[in-house]
């Protein structure tokens, strides 16, 4: 846990020291730290091949990951000399789902073929990233910066993926692949709806889409449940329910107080400063008084409610978005509290309390981005 904050905290530095050299918001190493952390696309397919990885076994946990980046590379270097792909968009999106899928069937699939698949997906990955690389501040800083990134997420799905050598553990891996398909699915529907509230798949799901592919949202929620799954039942249902009783409040607020839009300039910081306690929190692996589950359950419900809830203000439907919304959002919460019961045992607290670090180190990374 120590060196993942660490390392973390090196790749911060190391883009906080190049500013003048593209270093951040200009197409430098935080660019390119953050493009696989904050593209959902990405951030799935990179998690996805260290858990495949990991539930093939030996030789495909060091292969896959390994084969990934190599490979990578020459999808970056045909996009730098502008080479084009079809359909590359839609491929990236696909590979979630298709890994996704793998994991959750949870099949002995040959590893010529696992190879195979991965080989492909991380062509379609680095010809999107290469041809992106050209239009960076500094394209050396950005390939570092997203090659590190890359890296780290193989990692972290490599030590999720190790829970398969429990039987609860296996089940938590199907079911992260599960979601992973899931997710992949809603993006591979529409890759441009990331970062607003779209209308386009109506005033229900629209909502729900939106929390799932917003990484401050989805990373708080998450982090959230894994909180709560780390207490006593009681303690942990007190969180959850204090978050889901305030999330669709404050949703309705904005709506009725026009006021609140101000609230907008500062709500990337909160919300990352949010994620950077609850994650640090989870990292700690504490038992913590009622009260303060309480507190940090409403807290987390009413930034992001407000959040939310300033995306719709200017819709109609509102009940319909807000049950969205809430559903969303409290799948998420209730996916962590039940990974971290599950994996309740001395070796799964630690993979929990990992998992917690790593959304420390997310808030602190958004944190500085937002704060720039």
């Amino acid at each position: 846990m120590r060196w993942t904050l660490l390392l973390l905290a090196l790749a911060a530095g190391r883009a906080a020291a190049h500013v003048g050299h593209g270093g951040g918001g200009d197409g430098g190493f935080l660019d390119g730290f953050l493009h696989p952390v904050t593209g959902l696309d990405h951030l799935m397919a990179m998690i996805a091949v260290g858990l495949w990885g990991a539930q093939l076994g030996a030789p495909a946990l060091w292969l896959l990951p390994v084969a990934f980046p190599l490979v990578m590379a020459v999808g970056g270097f045909i996009g730098v000399l502008g080479i084009p792909f079809p359909a590359v968009d839609a491929g990236v999106a696909l590979s979630g789902l298709v890994l996704g899928a793998f994991i959750a069937a949870d099949r002995r699939t040959p590893l010529w073929l696992a190879g195979t698949v991965v080989a492909a997906f991380a062509l379609l990955h680095g010809h999107a990233h290469g041809t992106a690389m050209p239009l960076a501040g500094s394209p050396v800083e950005f390939g570092a910066g997203f090659v590190i990134a890359t890296g780290l997420l193989h990692a972290c799905g490599i030590t999720i993926g190790l829970l398969v050598r429990w039987p609860a553990g296996r089940t938590a891996v199907r079911g992260a692949g599960a979601l992973i398909a899931i997710a992949a699915g809603f993006s591979f529907a529409s890759s441009v709806m990331a970062h607003e509230l779209s209308g386009t798949y109506g005033p229900l799901l629209g909502p729900a889409i939106h929390v799932f592919t917003e990484v401050d949202h989805a990373a708080a929620f998450l982090a959230l449940g894994l909180l709560a799954g780390q207490q006593p039942p009681r303690r942990g249902a007190i969180a959850l329910a204090a978050f889901v009783l305030t999330l669709p409040v404050m949703i309705r607020v904005p709506a009725l107080s026009p006021s609140l839009g101000n609230f907008s300039s500062v709500e990337a910081a909160v919300s990352a400063t949010i994620l950077l306690v609850v994650g640090t929190l989870v990292a700690l692996g504490i038992r913590l008084p009622t009260w303060l589950l309480a507190a940090v359950g409403a807290l987390v419900g009413v930034t992001h409610g407000l959040a939310i809830g300033l995306g719709l203000a200017a819709g109609g439907a509102m009940t319909l978005s807000i049950a969205g919304a809430t559903g969303a959002a409290f799948a998420l919460a209730i996916a962590g509290a039940g990974l971290a019961y599950a994996l309740s045992g001395p070796r799964g607290r630690v993979v929990i309390r990992v998992a917690g670090s790593w959304s420390a180190g997310l808030g602190l990374i958004l944190l500085g981005l937002a704060l720039r």
